[in-house]
């Protein structure tokens, strides 16, 4: 069982991301073929990104995870058109460590890639830091 993780976001927000996780995860080659990254610019043909997008699905995925940065923005909008496809999840809010995440569980069902990863998202979202006195 695989779970394919898109992630569609404002440029250049999804391609960093997908460095991002390429870097932490160097050690594995395989990483840069398990995420496809979506730059959305801000003049896009909304439609015609959908299309090409919905060209790189994977022909009957056991699953698809859809990471997207803001709800109701254009790239989420391409997002949720992919819901069509069935056995896809959608996620929107994406960050690092729901990238990481999404990785190293994608072997699972998406079900549970989904748990998971929503689980990620909540505890990292925005913590301060404090210097230890």
């Amino acid at each position: 069982m695989t779970t394919y993780l898109f992630i569609i976001a404002h440029a250049p927000l999804a391609g960093a991301l997908k460095q991002c996780a390429e870097h932490v995860f160097s050690h594995d080659k395989r990483v840069a073929e398990r995420i496809e990254a979506f730059d959305i610019p801000a003049d896009a043909d909304a439609d015609e990104l959908r299309k090409q997008i919905a060209a790189n699905l994977p022909e009957a995925p056991d699953g698809c995870l859809v990471l997207t940065d803001i709800v109701g923005a254009t790239p989420a909008n391409i997002a949720e058109s992919m819901l069509a496809a069935g056995n896809t999840a959608v996620l929107a809010g994406v960050n690092l460590p729901m990238v990481l995440t999404a990785v190293v569980h994608r072997e699972e069902s998406l079900s549970e890639v989904v748990r998971h990863v929503s689980e990620a998202g909540l505890t990292s979202a925005a913590k301060p830091i404090l210097k230890k006195e």
